[in-house]
């Protein structure tokens, strides 16, 4: 039984009027969230390329400040391989004027053996400021690289 206050009963085109209205309504309703949706999924896409252009500038970030770390470890050394190579020339002369002193009476071999310490001395020099040269990531010997790595495949 129908209850009296509801009105009467649409009958005919009113009938298809009020299914028409509800269907017009459910796309309009449908049409509005598939607009949101699209508007979250086009949010989403700027996310993701912010979010990717954040990575690549962090990346990039990350390797400037290891190549910032690298150069200044190596200026570092330079700088405290300066100052030791000038105490050692210092030390070295100082040392040389003395024995000089003291070997004044064989004065050839004297100057013939203290060149060969000179030559011998300036070679070392220069293999450490060969090896200071190549950074500090090349904490390995100076053969490293040369003939077979560790897994026996040439490699490291």
């Amino acid at each position: 039984p129908r209850d009296p206050l509801q009105g009467p009963k649409p009958v005919g085109s009113r009938a298809m009027a009020g299914n028409g209205g509800s269907l017009a309504n459910a796309r309009e309703m449908s049409d509005k969230a598939l607009g949101v949706m699209r508007g979250n999924m086009t949010m989403l896409a700027e996310r993701d390329s912010k979010l990717h252009e954040l990575q690549d500038k962090s990346v990039a970030f990350q390797s400037t400040s290891q190549k910032f770390q690298r150069s200044t470890v190596t200026l570092g050394w330079k700088t405290r391989w300066q100052q030791y190579r000038l105490y050692a020339w210092i030390s070295a002369l100082v040392v040389w004027g003395t024995l000089l002193l003291i070997f004044r009476h064989h004065l050839l071999p004297y100057l013939i053996i203290s060149s060969a310490i000179v030559g011998a001395a300036y070679g070392v020099f220069k293999l450490f400021e060969r090896r200071l040269s190549m950074g500090p990531e090349s904490q390995q010997p100076l053969t490293a690289g040369i003939g077979v790595g560790v897994n026996g495949d040439g490699g490291p």
